[in-house]
């Protein structure tokens, strides 16, 4: 029995030993295919590669490209300015020597009014003669009118330093006949005075019954009368100092001399307005027609400034977009045509991606189906020779047991 599931076991692995190598056929003609497949994925590799660096210069093609429009626009920008520029400098030279021509006109009619400078400069003269006339006579009055309040507070000022005068002296006389009671007390018949040195004293000094006055009553009163006497001669001082000024200035009305009555003057003012009035109109036109001329001479600079600058700039423009246009040129040489967008090339890389990695998966699959199948085929094959070799051990049981019979 047992050599008979040994033989069924057997007839099994064969079978299914033979279906595996059927099997292996197939997958080794899959693996094979996977590996031809290599030359494919290196040629994918490549171009994927290519592409991935076309792609930096894809965004400085469209950089350039952009770059170049803009210059294009600001060059075509800066043409039409140019012309403009070039208009706008004709205009400004025509206008300029226009208001010239109006200048010299108008400078030969002012220089023909020379005698209305003589005149103002004469009314000037006598409205000043006038005016100082007038302001000596108001200092005049003013000091003639200082000088009566400077009298007046001097001559009571004179009386108040007067009073101060006569009390500080009496009470300096008061204090030295208490000097003199104080000391007749202290002398004593046959001995000497100590001011005089007088043995005898026939006539000392007798109390008066008056009120005792101090020493500093003395000194304040000497003082209060030395502050007034300082007042009176400040104020003498500025009555001096006021009549000065007063014959200053009745000297100086002296030297002014006798000027124009208002009425005259307001006459002759209106005469000169009139004449002033035209003459300030033309002289108005000249300073408008001078800053017309300076400011147009400073716009023709700084036009011409602005065309040399624009002409420049529109030279090194001209160079740099033929400079640019090489560079497109050549750049656009090494992508192609039909690549020379972001989305194109992204779509064509992705492409490439999707076939490189169906490649490696089917490279994947072919190699672990392959592997998968040998190791069937080698636990099949291990399981035949160990089925075998109990098969040979159930044989040779059954001969040694037929040996003993």
């Amino acid at each position: 029995q047992q050599s008979q599931e040994l033989r069924s076991r057997t007839e099994q692995l064969q079978t299914q030993q033979q279906q595996l190598s059927e099997s292996k056929q197939q997958v080794e003609q899959a693996y094979q295919r996977a590996l031809q497949l290599d030359d494919d994925n290196q040629t994918l590799r490549r171009q994927l590669e290519q592409q991935r660096q076309w792609l930096p210069k894809l965004e400085s093609l469209q950089q350039m490209a952009t770059e170049q429009q803009q210059l294009a626009a600001k060059l075509t920008q800066d043409q039409r300015q140019l012309t403009e520029i070039d208009g706008e400098l004709q205009q400004q030279r025509e206008n300029n020597i226009h208001a010239q021509q109006q200048l010299d006109e108008l400078r030969t009619a002012l220089d023909q009014q020379t005698s209305l400078e003589a005149e103002q400069h004469q009314l000037t003269l006598w409205q000043q003669q006038r005016q100082r006339h007038e302001e000596l006579e108001r200092q005049q009055q003013q000091l003639r009118q200082q000088q009566q309040q400077l009298q007046q507070q001097l001559l009571a000022q004179r009386a108040t330093t007067h009073a101060a005068e006569q009390q500080s002296q009496h009470l300096e006389n008061r204090w030295y006949d208490q000097q003199a009671l104080t000391l007749a007390r202290t002398l004593e018949s046959g001995k000497p005075c100590p001011v005089c040195g007088a043995i005898e004293h026939p006539s000392p000094a007798h109390n008066q019954d008056e009120e005792l006055v101090e020493h500093p009553q003395v000194i304040a009163a000497r003082k209060t009368f030395q502050q007034e006497q300082q007042k009176q001669q400040q104020l003498e001082q500025q009555l001096s100092h006021s009549q000065n000024r007063l014959d200053l200035v009745q000297q100086q009305l002296h030297e002014n001399g006798e000027p124009k009555a208002p009425q005259q003057l307001d006459q002759l003012r209106q005469q000169l307005a009139a004449k002033t009035s035209h003459y300030q109109q033309q002289r108005q036109q000249l300073v408008k027609l001078n800053q017309q001329i300076s400011e147009g001479q400073q716009r023709l600079e700084q036009l011409g400034t602005k065309q040399r600058t624009l002409a420049e700039r529109i030279h090194q423009q001209q160079l740099q977009k033929q400079t640019a246009d090489e560079r497109l040129r050549m750049l656009r040489q090494e992508i192609p045509e039909d690549l020379r967008s972001a989305e194109q090339l992204q779509q064509s890389m992705s492409a490439l991606e999707h076939q490189l990695q169906q490649n490696l998966s089917r490279q994947r699959r072919a190699t672990e189906q392959r592997e998968q199948l040998l190791e069937q085929l080698s636990a099949v094959a291990s399981q035949l020779d160990s089925t075998g070799q109990q098969a040979k051990n159930v044989q040779q049981q059954h001969q040694h047991v037929e040996q003993k019979f």
